[in-house]
């Protein structure tokens, strides 16, 4: 048959199952998507922030929203419009046709869905009131520009379910709370900003004292819901909504302040790809018996004690070892593939060793509110490269560790 065969779903699931199923087939979606390779291309072509990767839009996708905003706004030539994760256009053309007057710009990080926006723009005449731009944040808009920024189905993501009990592997609440205090910057006093289907809750930010509610949603199909420490929500409940921000708020906040563009950014890109062949790498190393993986990075087990949790080099800190360190973190969050603590210090351990720095791999384990919690953290001279975040509580279990030039042991 020309479409072949369906794959039963209990294939698939044994599939899914199969250590480097994830990692195949992200690089076959990448190969065979034009919309996957452009989420690739903004995971690691230097965009900081990626929420929801899956561009699922249709035309007039929220008509009693639109018309709510409308009715509150008006239209004219000085309302100016935001979609904020435009996707490929069809919010934005849907919104023209309820605000005909207004100027109406779409970002997006997905370079493939701008290019996709901008041919039906041309296509349709090239209005001069419509826009788009590859963005993954608001930081090169003007303060208060936008009269309504809609943010619908954004800060989200697909991989997230049921069963997810925490959000960070995939987004981060201070993410989400970082660009939304930048939509209010860019919103006008007086002006709306709109929140559907988020894993966050609005009222959980700081800015949301700024903003008033004028309408909430229903919860819908999105679920679990997370709170400020990237854990799930016990009562499971958002606050989805249109908010107006208060006449009397200020255009910026100390934290709101746009971040600078990092004219460097394509002079990391290979210690960027190198991190994810790292990560990849350690990837497949966690699904071999733990000793061999160890051997294979190059690393042998020393005794804990209280006097020797590492090795002490005769080299001051290397600076390299913290840029490994921001590398492997930054495209451990975009990885289509499961990177925590233990990947991303297997990778360090990869990246340094390959430098002849020093390398130890800290393994602990400390209690929170669900028990027992296993972490892994990477240092290099005594400064920690991966894995700083949540383990310094724990109690260590093991250590690994492989010398680098010039060292010594205490």
């Amino acid at each position: 048959m020309a479409g072949g065969l369906p794959i039963p779903e209990a294939v698939k699931s044994r599939l899914r199952k199969l250590p480097g199923y994830a990692l195949a087939r992200s690089c076959y979606g990448i190969i065979r998507y034009p919309e996957e390779r452009g989420i690739a291309l903004a995971r690691y072509g230097g965009k900081r922030t990626i929420f929801q990767p899956y561009g699922t839009t249709f035309p007039d996708r929220y008509p009693k929203i639109f018309s709510f905003v409308r009715d509150r706004v008006g239209d004219g030539a000085d309302i100016r419009i935001l979609s904020f994760g435009c996707s490929t256009g069809e919010e934005v053309f849907s919104l023209k046709s309820w605000f005909p007057a207004a100027r109406i710009r779409g970002l997006d990080v997905n370079s493939y869905n701008v290019r996709t926006c901008r041919r039906r723009w041309r296509r349709d005449g090239r209005d001069p009131r419509l826009s788009f731009d590859v963005a993954d944040s608001t930081a090169r808009e003007a303060s208060e520009s936008y009269d309504a920024i809609f943010a619908m189905a954004i800060f989200r993501h697909g991989r997230l379910s049921d069963d997810s009990r925490r959000c960070d592997p995939e987004i981060r609440f201070a993410d989400f709370e970082r660009s939304v205090a930048d939509l209010a910057r860019c919103l006008k006093p007086g002006g709306v900003l709109v929140i559907r289907y988020a894993n966050f809750r609005f009222s959980d930010t700081a800015v949301a004292a700024d903003f008033e509610t004028m309408q909430t949603f229903p919860d819908g199909p999105v679920s679990p819901f997370y709170g400020r420490d990237n854990s799930r929500l016990a009562d499971g409940s958002g606050d989805d909504g249109v908010f107006r921000k208060k006449s009397g708020a200020g255009a910026t906040r100390s934290s709101d302040q746009p971040r600078p563009v990092d004219g460097r950014r394509w002079s990391s890109l290979p210690l960027l790809m190198e991190a994810g062949l790292a990560l990849a790498g350690a990837r497949l190393l966690t699904v071999l018996p733990f000793r061999i993986a160890v051997r294979w990075a190059g690393l042998h087990h020393h005794a804990v004690s209280p006097r020797d949790l590492g090795l002490v080099s005769r080299m001051p800190s290397v600076p390299e070892a913290a840029a490994i360190g921001q590398a492997i973190r930054r495209i451990a969050r975009r990885a289509p593939f499961r990177a925590v603590c233990l990947q991303q210090a297997l990778a360090a351990a990869i990246m340094l060793r390959r430098r002849r720095l020093p390398v130890e791999l800290h393994f602990s384990v400390g209690r929170d509110g669900a028990g027992l919690r296993a972490h892994a953290r990477s240092l290099s001279n005594q400064t920690v490269v991966t894995g700083a975040e949540s383990g310094c509580d724990h109690q260590p279990i093991a250590i690994f560790s492989a010398p680098g030039a010039n060292l010594d042991r205490r």
